[in-house]
């Protein structure tokens, strides 16, 4: 920036020598000669004996005693002709008025060439100013790392999101994604585009347009041999299937078929998994089921200078065909878990007396209990319902093989009645 700005003050103070000295030739007898000649040529007079501009520039003294001896008989000259000439002599007045305005002409064009370097540093520096970071790197706005910079992304200012309140996630931007207009022309078509992991390991973010065509044809594979960034094997009884760290996709396998992609998976806590971002990709996921449309969707990792664990998340999500009409929002999802305390540079944690029994165990193999628990029998139920994310499932539904089996029931009511009870319809398998 510093850099633009002293060459475009130097710019501008060669453009303003320039016109002192352009001033001082109109001024002086070269600008008059030059002046004269031009009036004696268009009255019709030959000027070969009178020089030119450039042979009267020298100081030497002969040459200015030539110099002014030339414009003294160019003016005697032209004063006969308009003597012998009266009919124009009134014609050659004008033009000698019109010679002499030139110099103030000269200076008019100095003045909007000056304006016009003014403009253009003015332009330079911005670009600049944008180009180095000087704009905010926002959520969904203006100055945001493109997903491909290597860069974890922070939204204008962590001080910007509530503190976390007992929900799992928070509208933001008036629940209006960011995409721009050059984003949204590129959902013409799926793709999948994951940035590559900062100089600290860290996942940076993922963007893609999802479809059938993205979504998983088999069943998930293993991906427990990939450890992002913070990870920690941390146990609490009272967490969901105990275990507090998830290996959380960014593009959820199911829309994405991604399994062990170290760029497209954050270490989140089982609460961001399951409560903040299981719920929009199973939107999505019954949307995209249901219609056969794309949606457009990014979601970046919220980090706290160096943290090595997140945050949040930030999901933002567009349906491509109906611009929005199916499938729209823009939220920050918490990474957090209720009873426990999270050294977020690290990963570190700890009971923090709020829930649970203190004596559970972090950071080992915990205290034995199963996790997974035992397997649930879905098919001899019309319905599935899952306590922990208040869904009603049709036995068969992907869901209901990816959840913790100690959070599913069976249900032989209808799906009118869960609701009442509390549950939504899954979007996946729409029951």
């Amino acid at each position: 920036m510093l850099g633009v700005c002293a060459v475009a003050a130097a710019w501008l103070a060669r453009v303003a020598a320039r016109a002192q000295a352009a001033d001082a030739d109109a001024r002086g007898p070269a600008g008059r000669h030059a002046r004269l000649v031009h009036v004696a040529a268009r009255a019709g007079w030959g000027t070969r004996g009178f020089g030119s501009c450039a042979a009267l520039r020298p100081a030497h003294p002969i040459r200015r005693a030539r110099r002014l001896w030339g414009i003294r008989r160019l003016r005697g000259c032209l004063a006969l002709w308009a003597w012998g000439n009266g009919g124009e002599a009134k014609g050659l007045a004008v033009r000698l008025a019109k010679a002499k305005r030139a110099p103030r002409a000269s200076r008019r064009s100095v003045v909007v060439r000056a304006v016009v370097g003014v403009a253009v540093a003015c332009a330079l520096g911005l670009a600049a100013y944008c180009g180095f970071g000087g704009g905010f790197a926002g959520l969904g706005g203006a100055g945001r790392e493109p997903a491909g910079a290597g860069q974890a992304v922070d939204w204008r200012s962590l001080e910007d999101v509530p503190a976390y309140a007992g929900e799992p996630f928070v509208e933001v931007e008036g629940n209006q994604p960011g995409f721009s207009e050059e984003e949204r022309a590129r959902a013409s078509r799926a793709f999948e585009e994951y940035a590559p992991l900062d100089h600290l390991g860290r996942a940076t973010g993922a963007f893609a347009c999802v479809g059938l065509e993205t979504m998983p044809t088999r069943e998930r594979g293993d991906i427990s041999d990939v450890h992002p960034s913070g990870w920690h094997s941390s146990r609490y009884d009272w967490v969901d299937g105990e275990s507090l760290y998830n290996r959380c996709h960014l593009i959820a396998h199911s829309l994405s078929a991604e399994d062990a992609n170290e760029r497209n998976l954050v270490t989140g806590t089982r609460y961001l998994n399951t409560q903040g971002m299981l719920p929009f990709e199973e939107r999505i996921a019954g949307y995209i089921d249901a219609t056969g449309n794309h949606v457009l969707m990014r979601v970046t990792p919220v980090y706290d200078g160096d943290d090595l664990v997140a945050r949040g998340v930030h999901m933002e999500a567009w349906s491509v065909e109906d611009a929005g009409a199916g499938i729209c929002f823009n939220v920050y999802a918490y990474n957090v878990q209720p009873g426990v305390a999270i050294d977020y540079a690290t990963g570190d944690n700890w009971a923090d007396g709020t829930v649970g029994d203190a004596g559970a165990e972090a950071g080992g193999a915990g205290s034995g209990a199963s996790g997974e628990g035992d397997a649930f029998d879905a098919a001899g139920h019309a319905y599935v319902l899952n306590a922990n994310t208040r869904r009603v499932h049709l036995p068969e539904c992907p869901s209901v093989a990816e959840a913790n089996p100690s959070n599913l029931q069976g249900w032989d009511g209808t799906v009118e009645e869960a609701e009442a009870l509390g549950y939504e319809p899954c979007g996946r398998c729409n029951p």
